[in-house]
């Protein structure tokens, strides 16, 4: 995992961008999965990136399965990438007006 886009991704994170995205993590509005948090406080805590220690610290000792820690590392990474697009959106008022949708009914 040390070679991951995951784990370029989360370490290229400042540290008030690790904060917010934990926060983003611990919405049940666009996350309903505790692996997912741990997977990442875990890995932006610095914790061994090898797949089988984070799986270990994830789910003790319960049986490896790499298809199982691939999905979850996809499904981290694409809340991620939620996250960066959310951020980019919001950082601009202007910009987010933008895309909100007009009221045609009443001309605007």
């Amino acid at each position: 995992m040390d070679k991951s886009v995951l784990l370029h991704l989360i370490r290229s994170f400042a540290p008030v961008e690790l904060r917010e995205a934990k926060k983003f993590l611990l919405s049940p509005f666009f996350n309903q999965r505790n692996d997912l948090t741990t997977m990442f406080e875990y890995l932006a805590g610095n914790g061994d990136p090898e797949k089988k220690s984070v799986w270990k610290h994830l789910f003790g000792s319960a049986a490896y399965s790499d298809q199982k820690m691939r999905l979850l590392m996809s499904y981290l990474h694409n809340l991620l990438e939620r996250y960066i697009e959310i951020k980019e959106l919001t950082a601009d008022p202007l910009n987010a007006r933008l895309h909100w949708p007009r009221d045609t009914a009443n001309g605007g």
